[in-house]
């Protein structure tokens, strides 16, 4: 008895609806039906009065990526305006030559940090980021104005110091967001350009000593930084040994850090062990290492691991690598 009830108001909560639907789609003045668009409204085709509003038609538009407009900036041209197309005519390259004379302009430093960023192929939202480091320093203390002298560009000219510069800025912002736990490609890319190493802990320095930093504690920043290498050192290894080895090998590598007092979860104590004075990269890399010989896994791939997931002052480490697979 109780199944039929149910059935029955189910049949008639649809009937409801149906008829609320049809009720709303008759014409207020004349009850009809019927209907016939027009310019601005769809009007009744019996009474013509105007029932319903027609939304603009936007058309088909292509997404925009580059929202912040960091591509133009960089090669000194203004946002706004049409460009004049390269043609022949003799009056058309003249206007031409006129306009690109009026509207490009020399870029900024920093705009050319960020072109430089956004050509090296990183994700939009770090570039975006990147750009807020650099604006909130440069709000402070004028980058364009600093007259660093960096050990790699000693033997350069003008143009390619001033490149390198921009180079060791763009690569020191990225490495700060990396070590903020944001999955950049600052050591690749600082390699890549050939920055050196003591040029960009310089510029690294400068820039955390002038921008806006969440307040935390030393066990906190430790605990954030450990989790995010952990992982991003996981993901590097998967490529080589699978994801289920790779995360039998992450799993191993966190007993040993925690075995030498570090702090892997948000409330755990930092005790003095063997890794406490390591960079927390450097400490992953070391307990990954470790965990490898345990496992007896080759070590061709440990020193794979370390081409893909270069990592600054461990070049020496992974040359005598030899004694820990024994």
């Amino acid at each position: 008895m109780r199944k039929f009830v149910g059935l029955k108001k189910i049949k008639s909560d649809k009937m409801n609806i149906e008829i609320n639907k049809k009720n709303k789609d008759k014409c207020p003045h004349c009850n009809s039906i019927e209907r016939m668009d027009g310019d601005e409204e769809i009007h009744c085709k019996n009474c013509g009065i105007g029932i319903e509003k027609i939304g603009f038609d936007t058309g088909f538009m292509l997404e925009n990526k580059d929202p912040e407009d960091f591509i133009g900036k960089s090669n000194g041209i203004e946002k706004l305006g049409s460009n004049i197309a390269k043609d022949k005519d003799a009056t058309t390259m003249r206007l031409r030559r006129t306009q690109n004379n009026i509207v490009k302009k020399k870029p900024l430093i920093l705009d050319c940090i960020i072109g430089m960023i956004m050509e090296s192929g990183e994700e939009y939202r770090i570039v975006s980021d990147v750009s807020k480091i650099l604006n909130d320093v440069d709000s402070k203390v004028s980058i364009g104005n600093r007259r660093d002298k960096f050990k790699g560009s000693i033997c350069m000219n003008k143009n390619q110091k001033r490149q390198y510069k921009e180079r060791v800025f763009a690569a020191a912002a990225l490495y700060i967001l990396d070590k903020s736990c944001r999955n950049t490609r600052a050591v690749q890319i600082a390699d890549e350009w050939e920055i050196l190493y003591n040029d960009l802990v310089k510029i690294v320095s400068f820039l955390k000593k002038n921008m806006k930093l969440v307040r935390e504690s030393p066990n906190q920043i430790r605990t954030r930084e450990l989790r995010y290498n952990l992982r991003n050192t996981r993901d590097f290894l998967t490529e080589q040994i699978g994801i289920v080895k790779a995360n039998e090998v992450m799993r191993k590598a966190e007993i040993i850090l925690e075995n030498e007092g570090e702090p892997l979860e948000i409330n755990d104590e930092w005790y003095t062990g063997k890794y406490v004075n390591k960079p927390s990269n450097k400490a992953v890399m070391m307990s990954f290492v470790e965990a490898m010989s345990l496992m007896k896994i080759e070590k061709s791939i440990a020193k794979k691991l370390f081409q893909r997931l270069p990592i600054p002052g461990m070049k020496y480490y992974f040359e005598n690598i030899n004694k820990k697979f024994l």
